[in-house]
């Protein structure tokens, strides 16, 4: 909606937010907690919704449909894995763009 700073903003949250996501994600995993992990994803796929992080966006949608449809664990390591590592993608391209974003507001 042109609101560049809310933008930022809400991307700067999910990147904030990202630690404990992984954490999160991974601790639902090792103790083969689905429903825990589907409020997780589902929380994420919402934040995913507002900040440009499309590919994120598609493997949380796709993960939080899989555990809706009671797909095992097992079935989804894939995406998981997936997943986790589009967060430390996501944390690292979304880092690196912050940061420019705030070099040239203060020129």
């Amino acid at each position: 909606m042109g609101k560049v700073a809310l933008a930022i903003d809400m991307l700067q949250m999910l990147i904030d937010s990202i630690p404990q996501n992984i954490s999160a994600i991974e601790t639902a995993v090792s103790s083969q907690d689905s429903e825990e992990l589907l409020r997780v994803i589902h929380k994420l796929h919402g934040a995913c919704c507002y900040t440009g992080v499309p590919q994120l966006k598609e493997l949380a949608h796709s993960i939080e449909t899989a555990l809706k449809q009671k797909s095992s664990l097992v079935d989804i390591e894939p995406e998981i894995l997936e997943i986790l590592d589009e967060l430390k993608l996501v944390a690292t391209i979304g880092t690196t763009f912050l940061n420019k974003q705030n070099e040239t507001q203060k020129e």
